[in-house]
């Protein structure tokens, strides 16, 4: 299982590791750090190598200490050889070894020379979300009051007529035994109780419970005008579910002033009935120290009376004290058994617990498959951490099949809900740079979940769809065309492990044709198709698209008129740039006295650029006419077609280059 940090230090440096670690997962970022991680069983080779390999970035403690480990020098190699993106924190002024120097003297760095270093470390975190650039997950919450589940009403207080009906029943039975008379004397004196309790009840109305019954009723339906005259007639009359209830509006407050000094008052009226509900509300007005000084163990003591009356709420959050040592001696299995037996009895929140335990490991063993379980079900409960946890494992394959359209599902249902984390995810999933270059320029537009859907939909009925066997299919764009009539471009991102790619195809009306590199089909298209080319606007769009639908061996052509048509590496200095800017131009195209259209402009293949002559017939055939070399190994990825169409990306070669 890839972490997305990973953490290398000096032994001397782990105080400061730790409160590195610790406040970058408490953002919601997964670390790995030594020796927590470490697998028993496992050389350091067999954990810390493929733990750096597969993490998204590494956060290097620089000191003194770590510039002259061996093994800290050994892990950066690694972290550089596998294209790790390397963050250094300096914490002391040293100069760096030359190992050191030659893997990450031109990264950006963040010092934490002087105290306080909290407020280092808050940048530091700030810069680990940015530069690792991944999506979040929602770690174990802390206790928490709301119920996700529904909670089932206990409104003990008997009603009177229900009373004496059963009592008859009881009288029958007993006169048999005792006889008439006997019985009669007894039934007599039961008479007279009944008479008494339904006098009680006619003089005051109706009932405490079924005041709350009402009130609960209401609340539950959101109507809190309604609910809340109930809940205070039937909360005065001392039924302890009212209390509750109408503890839980205070606390919140939904249909009255914010008020937790009175839901203070009302939770502990509940508690001291035994109301397992307004047990749990002590416990969290103590575990946050709201309303009352904070005090973690009266929070558990509360807590564990809630717990024993089977309160899911309150076992999740007793959980949570255990897992985190407050009030009670640190005790992850007892964490685990809680966290369990909430989740089973349906609470949302234990669910994502639990689930968020087997995911890492923590006091159980690592169990993706059980993590994904739980977190659906708090999900279909419409659990906000649910929903974006499960989002997050649809989207690495991860205890389910990958599956980029149910991530985006269980993240935009979460970000509905105006989740914060959930909103940055969908954004990052939709402005990450795309694989492969778009074939050509334009306007293209990223399709939204329900047009994507639709398309793929269609694009699955078609033969070519056999191309991606094996492939995932992820984001769709799509770049309307004039020069057919009713047609449009699709490019379909693509991903298998950890290779991504792009396969781009032309829709003209119910016609699907594969952009794949070769020319014949295109060829084929123009013959039965109508192709519009009446305007130099035309001819240009035209001649972009044929350009970059064509391979050569080593790579795919492209028509570049601007410097950000080149698709530079991430390392291209500024001097490359600015040397090709004034060697690339426009396409110029006019109409041909013969017929057609004749134009020069510069296209790129593999790492060099051509001043190219070309020549477009009527009927779409392209012929480029002369070529010359402006420019050449320029630090560019390079874009070829495989024998299926899909279109990749890799980094120029030196060594090939200078063929």
């Amino acid at each position: 299982m890839a972490y997305d940090v990973f953490i290398s230090y000096s032994s001397r440096d782990k105080a400061t590791a730790d409160a590195v670690c610790h406040a970058i997962e408490a953002d919601g970022v997964r670390c790995w750090i030594a020796p927590r991680d470490l697998l028993p069983g496992r050389t350091w080779k067999q954990s810390i190598v493929p733990a750096i390999r597969e993490a998204r970035m590494m956060v290097l403690i620089f000191s003194d200490e770590a510039n002259s480990s061996p093994q800290v020098r050994r892990e950066v190699d690694i972290a550089f050889e596998a294209d790790v993106p390397i963050l250094p924190f300096r914490i002391e002024d040293v100069e760096m070894s030359d190992d050191l120097y030659y893997c990450i003297a031109a990264r950006h760095w963040l010092d934490a020379l002087t105290d306080p270093k909290d407020e280092q470390i808050k940048k530091l975190v700030v810069s680990v979300r940015a530069l690792a650039d991944t999506e979040r997950i929602t770690a174990v919450d802390p206790p928490s009051l709301e119920e996700q589940a529904p909670l089932a009403t206990d409104h003990s207080s008997p009603q009177p007529s229900a009373r004496v009906h059963t009592e008859n029943g009881a009288l029958k039975r007993l006169s048999k035994r005792l006889g008439s008379a006997a019985a009669r004397r007894i039934a007599i004196g039961i008479l007279a109780i009944a008479f008494v309790l339904v006098g009680r009840a006619l003089l005051s109305g109706p009932s405490a419970s079924k005041l709350a019954e009402q009130g609960v009723a209401a609340y539950d339906a959101e109507d809190y005008t309604a609910a809340l005259p109930l809940l205070i007639q039937s909360a005065e009359k001392g039924d302890s579910e009212a209390q509750y209830t109408l503890g839980r509006m205070y606390f919140y407050g939904w249909g009255v002033a914010k008020d937790e000094d009175r839901a203070l008052e009302l939770f502990r009226a509940a508690a001291d009935q035994g109301n397992p509900g307004g047990q749990t509300g002590l416990g969290v007005l103590y575990s946050r120290g709201e309303a009352v000084e904070l005090d973690d163990e009266e929070a558990v003591r509360w807590y564990r009376l809630a717990a024993d009356q089977g309160h899911a709420r309150a076992q999740n959050n007793l959980g949570y004290m255990y897992q985190t040592g407050r009030g009670v001696d640190a005790d992850t299995a007892e964490a685990v058994r809680l966290y369990r037996t909430a989740a089973e009895a349906g609470d949302a929140q234990g669910q994502v617990n639990i689930g968020y335990m087997y995911q890492y490991g923590i006091g159980v063993e690592v169990d993706l498959e059980e993590a994904a379980r739980f977190y659906e079900l708090a999900a279909r409960q419409g659990h906000v951490g649910g929903q974006l946890n499960l989002g997050w494992l649809y989207g690495r394959g991860e205890g389910v099949p990958r599956n980029y359209g149910e991530q985006l599902k269980w993240y935009r249902l979460a970000a509905q809900q105006g989740d914060t984390t959930a909103q940055n995810n969908l954004k990052i999933l939709q402005d990450r740079p795309w694989p492969a270059g778009a074939l050509m320029p334009g306007a293209w537009t990223t399709l939204d979940a329900e047009a994507r859907s639709s398309e793929l939909d269609r694009f699955a009925t078609d033969t070519i769809s056999s191309r991606l066997e094996g492939w995932d299919l992820e984001r769709v764009r799509s770049l309307r065309v004039d020069f057919y009539d009713d047609a449009s471009l699709y490019e379909i991102e693509l991903r298998r492990d950890d290779e991504r790619a792009v396969f781009t195809y032309l829709r003209t009306g119910s016609r699907t044709t594969a952009i794949d590199g070769q020319s014949p089909q295109i060829h084929s298209l123009n013959a039965e198709a109508l192709l519009r080319i009446e305007s130099i606007h035309q001819a240009v769009a035209y001649l972009r698209f044929f350009v970059g639908a064509l391979k050569g061996a080593e790579g795919r052509f492209q028509v570049v008129e601007e410097v950000d048509d080149l698709l530079w590496l991430p390392d291209a200095a500024d001097a490359d740039r600015e040397a090709i800017a004034g060697k690339l131009r426009l396409l110029d195209i006019a109409e041909s006295p013969e017929g057609g259209w004749r134009g020069s402009g510069t296209l790129v293949y593999t790492s060099a650029v051509f001043d190219a002559d070309f020549e477009l017939a009527e009927r779409g055939m392209v012929e480029m006419l002369n070529d010359t070399t402006v420019a050449a190994d320029l630090p560019v990825f390079i874009e070829s077609f495989d024998e299926s169409g899909i279109r990749t990306r890799a980094a120029a070669d030196a060594d090939d280059q200078s063929n």
